[in-house]
């Protein structure tokens, strides 16, 4: 059962010269509270159609290290977005400090309405944490639906829904009118004065309703950009017909160029649900292409659902857009999806600001531990995909190397975008620098830090459901259904049931495991410092001493923890479990069912 955990877990864990950190300036971007929205990203910029779009907005480079910037900037493949260096000022946030200030603009007077996505990206040919991005997203004209038809089956509760946003300040009224009340409208916030409005109308079949279409709207008053302010017809269709739910309206591919040919494209499915009523009947996709060649292709697997494949092969670095117009029997046909297709240019290994993270957990904020097996992040690591065959690990897998202070690290697994490794043992807690070698190119170093642990509990994929193994059973606490999706055999776990917890990150062990080398069984290696395991909220709920956390024998990097279930826990499909340690520290919070 544990190869098959660990060849499980090896699916789900997707990771020149060293550069010591103190030496190089390091840089940090910051954006003002001028384009800025709570969780920190850029906010949304509405824009009048025929315009360009507000003068003065300006992202902030700080220098946390040494030595000066030499700074590029970029607005990536959006003509629209200009962003330059303007000079340097006293920090917004800190006026005793400079940073360097990137203008931002917008030549958006000669495009058409609509949304559009952008980003800019700062580097810097030395610095530490080069490379990166703040994510703009513009609005030309409003972004109100100039009119709505939505459909659902005469079936008592059944909805359809339409989601947009409106621009920043005081809240908008929403008005609904509709035949029969089926029309509702949600803002969130209700109230305020926010940097962007969000906004959910929903149609409801009611009984008083007869199939065929039915009338309504909806009337938005006192938003701040004036063409939002308007009413919008809206109809509801009710129908005995299938209605085609796809589940995605847009689907981003990126590669760089070399790489998709060696990859065979990048690939996503799409499974076509059926909302209504009848039999949904999928032919197949009308594929538009607006330039490139054919490189947009979708493959009929049966039972309505697609392969969908971007083939960047003899494609040079660009951005290439196409759509795929769906062919069924649904009433609300043809749905449209718009893809988009990224081509990076050929180059170094480019790492991913914040994108080193613990496996387990993938938190961005989370420090690295000792041991712990580590996952990065970024693009044109590997020309190939490769898994490691041998104990100790390797540190060149697929061409790729990964630097830690200048230490190869162990490495479980290279791809293009991906790397996994383990932290090496002999690092000591502190900040550090990770950077990517492939084919003697080196990438930007990232900074990142490591602390004497990093817990992290693994998780399958669905949901928060962790991997988690109950060896009274024979089977995983997971509900049947969610077990069925995974292949697995799987029922709630009962009080007395005795669990093992997989997991990385535990820290310093007694019995010392080599770097990359795989754990003994005799003698075990037991964690230094033992979690409690708590069940529930970390108040007022149960925890419980483990009888063994230690490195799973025969494993690189991997921790178990195995303890029996607590007798007096309620029923709960969604039941949370956490490892806890005695100086505050945490993992990640995991859920299994419990009967």
């Amino acid at each position: 059962m544990l190869g098959r955990i660990f060849a499980t877990l090896s699916v789900f864990l997707f990771l020149g010269a060293w550069f010591p950190a103190s030496a190089l300036p390091v840089l940090r971007l910051v954006v003002p509270p001028t384009l800025q929205q709570s969780n920190g990203s850029a906010q949304p910029v509405w824009i009048p159609v025929g315009t360009n779009g507000p003068a003065g907005l300006f992202i902030e480079a700080v220098n946390d290290g040494d030595g000066a910037f030499a700074l590029d900037v970029s607005g990536g493949n959006a003509a629209w977005l200009v962003p330059a260096v303007t000079g340097t000022a006293p920090c917004s946030f800190d006026g005793g400090r400079t940073c360097t200030v990137i203008g931002v603009t917008f030549a958006t007077s000669g495009i058409a309405p609509g949304a559009y996505d952008g980003e800019v990206t700062v580097r810097d040919p030395v610095a530490v944490d080069s490379g990166q991005r703040v994510q703009i997203h513009i609005h030309v004209g409003t972004n109100v639906p100039a009119s709505i038809q939505v459909y659902v089956p005469p079936t008592i509760g059944a909805s359809d829904r339409v989601e947009f946003e409106t621009a920043g300040g005081p809240s908008p009224n929403i008005v609904t009118t509709s035949a029969g009340g089926f029309l509702s409208a949600a803002s969130s916030p209700f109230l305020g004065i926010r940097p962007v409005h969000k906004h959910l109308v929903i149609a409801t079949y009611r009984d008083s309703l007869t199939v065929g279409p039915n009338a309504g709207s909806f009337t938005i008053t006192n938003s701040s950009f004036g063409p939002d302010n308007r009413m919008v017809p809206v109809t509801l269709n009710v129908t005995d017909d299938p209605i085609a739910d796809a589940g995605v309206d847009q689907i981003e591919f990126f590669t760089s160029e070399g790489v998709a040919t060696q990859h065979g494209g990048t690939v996503r499915t799409i499974v076509v649900n059926n909302r209504g009523n009848g039999e949904l009947a999928v032919a197949g996709f009308d594929v538009a292409i607006a330039s490139g060649g054919e490189w947009l292709s979708v493959e009929n697997l049966g039972n309505n659902a697609f392969t969908v494949r971007a083939d960047g092969a003899g494609l040079g670095a660009g951005l290439y857009s196409g759509t795929l117009s769906m062919n069924s029997n649904a009433v609300n046909g043809p749905c449209v999806i718009a893809i988009t297709f990224l081509v990076l240019p050929a180059g170094a290994p480019d790492i991913n600001f914040r994108g080193a993270v613990n496996s387990a957990s993938f938190s961005t904020t989370q420090p690295l531990g000792p041991g712990t097996i580590g996952t990065v992040f970024g693009v044109y690591f590997s020309d190939t995909t490769a898994n490691a065959e041998v104990v100790p690990l390797p540190t060149n897998l697929g061409g790729a190397k990964v630097l830690i202070n200048g230490i190869e690290a162990p490495l479980f697994f290279a791809a293009y975008n991906q790397i996994n490794f383990q932290v090496p043992f002999e690092l000591a807690p502190g900040a550090v620098t990770i950077q990517v070698m492939r084919d003697a190119m080196m990438s930007s170093p990232i900074s990142a830090t490591v602390d004497v642990r990093s817990p992290g509990i693994f998780r399958w994929g669905i949901g928060e459901y962790g991997i988690i193994t109950n060896f009274t059973q024979g089977n995983f606490p997971l509900p049947p259904d969610v077990g069925a999706a995974l292949g697995l055999p799987a029922a709630p776990a009962q009080g007395g049931d005795f669990l093992v917890i997989w997991c990385t990150g535990l820290g310093s062990v007694t019995e010392p495991v080599a770097t990359g080398a795989a754990a003994s069984g005799s003698p075990l290696s037991f964690a230094d410092a033992i979690p409690k395991v708590t069940f529930g909220l970390p108040i007022f709920s149960p925890s419980v001493t483990p009888s063994f956390a230690g490195m799973a024998p025969g494993f690189v990097g991997l921790f178990q923890v195995n303890l029996p279930l607590p007798t007096n826990l309620s029923p709960n499909n969604h039941f949370p479990v956490t490892l806890r340690f005695g100086d505050g520290g945490s993992s990640n919070v995991v859920e299994i069912a419990v009967q």
